[in-house]
């Protein structure tokens, strides 16, 4: 049973399907002028390909507000469908409209012709 909401052939067809431009960054860990490890981040290079200007499209799927004594802060999960076959993990970002979205969880379909995106933003 085909548990997607939209074959893969008739979504790539559809030029106004994909939307968005995302561009998937990869963690990388440099060093300072005195030797402190700093967290950066950089757009992915895969096999001599810069991963940006992917055709993306995204859905909210979920939300929520955690209230603690000083502030309050928004989760929200989104569902994030990228034109083509990646290789992205749960240890990259993607980036859309200057959004960051934290990777849960990297699904491909069968056919090799999406790559499909669990996400998460947490805005304070």
């Amino acid at each position: 049973m085909n548990n997607t909401l939209i074959h893969p052939k008739l979504a790539s067809n559809q030029k106004n399907f994909f939307t968005d431009s995302a561009t998937i960054q990869s963690y990388t860990e440099a060093l300072d002028a005195v030797g402190q490890p700093i967290k950066t981040w950089a757009d992915k290079l895969v096999t001599g390909e810069i991963l940006v200007d992917i055709g993306a499209t995204i859905g909210m799927s979920s939300g929520e507000e955690v209230k603690l004594k000083d502030k309050t802060y928004a989760i929200s999960t989104h569902k994030i469908l990228l034109r083509g076959n990646y290789t992205v993990t749960e240890k990259d970002r993607v980036v859309i409209d200057s959004i960051t979205f934290d990777i849960l969880s990297v699904d491909k379909d069968s056919k090799k012709v999406f790559t499909r995106l669990l996400t998460r933003i947490v805005i304070w």
